[in-house]
């Protein structure tokens, strides 16, 4: 299988060149190994009025507003262990990583201040086993 790569030397923008002949630009080697090497879960959520509310998710069940800029993502599956990697975008200056288990996980949404804030939008996101 053909297609293109796209390359970066750790600075400034990448390049899109071939692949080479041969290179595998599919996505079946994403479960190379029998492991699962893509986003585990996500989820989306709007606070209004402090109150949040999941726009978008994938194997999260729900969301638990613990007070102002806080929030527990609880998952609907169970990962493998709690050392996965995360991802965070947030109208907020800031998501801080609190408290994780394998079911769930605590954010915490700060302002450049450092106080907590409630967000406009979230976005949150697991990678792991």
């Amino acid at each position: 299988m053909s297609g293109s790569v796209g390359t970066n030397s750790g600075r400034g923008s990448g390049t899109i060149g071939t692949a080479s002949a041969g290179a595998d630009t599919s996505l079946s080697n994403l479960t190379s190994a029998g492991k699962n090497h893509i986003l585990q879960l996500f989820v989306m959520f709007t606070t209004s009025s402090g109150t949040p509310s999941i726009q978008d998710s994938n194997n999260v069940s729900s969301l638990t507003d613990n007070g102002v800029g806080n929030f527990t993502v609880n998952f609907s599956i169970t990962t493998a262990n709690a050392l996965y990697g995360w991802l965070a975008a947030t109208v907020a200056d800031r998501v801080q990583l609190g408290t994780v288990t394998t079911t769930t996980a605590v954010i915490n949404c700060l302002e450049y201040n450092t106080a907590a804030a409630d967000p406009t939008k979230t976005t949150f996101g697991v990678l792991g086993d």
